[in-house]
């Protein structure tokens, strides 16, 4: 491709040419001299960065924490230098580096594939970019994510943030009158595609008050964080279009931990921190259809379901089990 513009300031005006065709394109350069965001063509939105050539002669940065990244979230433990934690909520990545000054150089593994790649951090040490190494290189950045918890401990009457072992994201309301320790029923939310729970957790409760006083509301976040937003309104996305289940299909390779796989650990894993009694999951659009592959895979599990706008894809149809005892759970 071909790019050329004019600067003004700390503003370029842009045309390219691609393969697919031409566009405009603007973007501004962050006070931090390195990153730069912008838009291009009537939608498309712009986020890049340029290598620090000081950036190992600086102190010494820390990468430490919960990150959402372009590929998956990561768990990053820092020993001094030492770097080291899994990424992606799969749970077959992993990273190992060192941190020279403000530059984070490391080894990725990815299932049987190994990799290299940089990383630096921007100077108030919340947005983390980078790239791979080798052959072929490809970008890899993400934002630090400082108030969700592992595990968040439950305030009744009030929405808390919390992560699960995997890095998955939830929002979570208990009941006015809960008592640590004490069973409850629980509502899990799904959102649509480029969207969040946070605000269904909200409306849910605020809408539906009776159901607040009884029933603890969940909101699990897709394991695939919308890049281009931000913490002041994270978005997100699940997966599941390849993933057979329990149906007679045969799935691809690898597509067995997609969101259903993942949605159903999260919940095993929340059930036993929060004491969840009965389950009933619901979502809407993108998170129907996730509801619809939740009930024909985990009917066992689900006290109820409530698909909203989504459907069955083949995967899910009735005519694709043959188990008798889970096709009995599932009617």
């Amino acid at each position: 491709g071909k790019v050329n513009g004019n600067v003004d300031g700390d503003k370029v005006s842009l045309t390219y040419e691609l393969q697919k065709g031409k566009g405009k394109a603007t973007a501004t350069l962050q006070s931090d001299g390195i990153s730069f965001t912008g838009t291009y063509g009537s939608r498309g939105k712009l986020r890049g960065w340029r290598r620090n050539p000081d950036a190992e002669s600086k102190p010494l940065a820390d990468f430490s924490g919960l990150w959402l990244t372009t590929s998956g979230t990561m768990i990053l433990q820092q020993d001094e230098s030492k770097v080291s934690g899994p990424y992606g909520a799969l749970g077959w990545s992993s990273i190992n580096g060192t941190v020279n000054g403000g530059r984070l150089h490391c080894t990725w593994k990815r299932i049987k594939t190994t990799g290299s790649a940089w990383f630096e951090l921007t100077p108030e040490g919340d947005r983390l970019f980078g790239a791979t190494s080798g052959k072929s290189t490809s970008h890899w950045f993400g934002i630090r994510i400082r108030d969700y918890q592992h595990h968040v401990k439950p305030q009744a009457g009030k929405i808390v943030k919390g992560h699960a072992d995997n890095g998955m994201l939830y929002h979570l309301r208990i009941p006015d009158d809960w008592q640590h320790g004490a069973p409850v029923d629980v509502v899990v939310l799904l959102h649509g595609s480029n969207w969040t729970t946070a605000g269904m957790v909200h409306v849910v409760n605020k809408n539906w008050p009776h159901l607040g006083k009884k029933f603890a509301i969940l909101g699990i976040q897709g394991q695939q964080w919308a890049f281009w937003s931000n913490t002041d309104d994270l978005r997100f996305n699940y997966s599941y279009v390849s993933w057979v289940g329990k149906s007679t299909y045969r799935g691809f390779p690898y597509a067995d931990r997609a969101s259903p796989y993942l949605v159903d650990r999260v919940l095993d894993e929340l059930t036993q921190a929060y004491r969840f009694d009965r389950i009933f999951l619901g979502g809407h659009s993108q998170g129907g259809f996730l509801t619809y592959l939740m009930h024909m895979n985990f009917p066992e599990k689900l006290a109820g379901t409530f698909p909203v706008a989504g459907g069955l894809i083949f995967q899910a149809e009735p005519s694709a089990f043959d188990k008798d005892e889970l096709i009995a759970a599932q009617h």
